[in-house]
């Protein structure tokens, strides 16, 4: 398994938790699920243990439409800065 979205709503609210490795492959489908549903979003990214560049780019695109990334690991916060490769 490359990556897990696991999704949970509240009224007006949507949380989707990713476990594993987000790669560009997955992207469609995140998409999607960021879509669908209430306009209030938030990625908990405490289960992500990898992440290449184009799921970096769909990250910071996502944050700055609005999304509430929490539970993020130093590296990937460091990636979405654009600190380190």
């Amino acid at each position: 398994m490359t990556i897990r979205i696991t999704p949970a709503e509240t009224p007006g609210h949507r949380v989707l938790k990713i476990d594993g490795r987000l790669q560009g492959p997955d992207l469609p489908e995140l998409e999607r699920l960021c879509t669908e549903g209430p306009e209030a979003l938030t990625l908990d990214l405490s289960g992500l243990r990898g992440v290449d560049e184009p799921a970096i780019i769909a990250l910071r695109r996502l944050r700055a439409q609005g999304a509430r990334l929490i539970g993020v690991s130093a590296y990937v916060a460091l990636r979405l800065e654009g600190t380190t490769r």
